[in-house]
């Protein structure tokens, strides 16, 4: 019996679903992997195995392999700019912002094909720019 109320809730709506859990190896996941960790040491052991010289040199280019392993797997920002041209490029985005614009049919059935998923949100369906956002 759980006695916290919110605890009991989140248990009965976890009930919906089955987890199947898996162990991702490390090595699989470098970024991850190093980031979780306290020091650098077992990911650098695991990436470059047990081999590993001890000057400093090599441990200076272990570290700098590493880190850039790391910022390679890092998503990097995007402009407005960038958002735009994607959207440009979709068919159905240029679509839909002419629709958000020009605004929805009452039925959905007088929508084009590829825009009646968008329906349910048509209420919170806006354009800044060329560009459909969900207010």
């Amino acid at each position: 019996e759980i006695a916290n109320s919110r605890l009991l809730n989140l248990k009965e709506k976890m009930l919906r679903w089955k987890f199947d859990i898996m162990h991702v190896p490390g090595k699989i996941h470098i970024g991850p992997d190093t980031l979780s960790r306290r020091e650098v040491t077992a990911a650098m052991v695991n990436l470059f195995g047990e081999d590993c010289s001890d000057t400093w040199e090599s441990t200076r280019e272990r570290e700098a392999g590493l880190e850039a392993m790391v910022a390679a797997a890092m998503p990097s920002p995007i402009s407005w700019q960038q958002v735009r041209d994607a959207v440009a490029k979709d068919k159905v985005m240029t679509m839909l912002t002419e629709q958000i614009t020009d605004g929805f049919p009452p039925d959905k059935k007088l929508l084009r094909l590829e825009l009646r998923e968008f329906f349910q949100h048509r209420d919170v369906l806006t354009q800044v720019d060329g560009v459909p956002l969900y207010k």
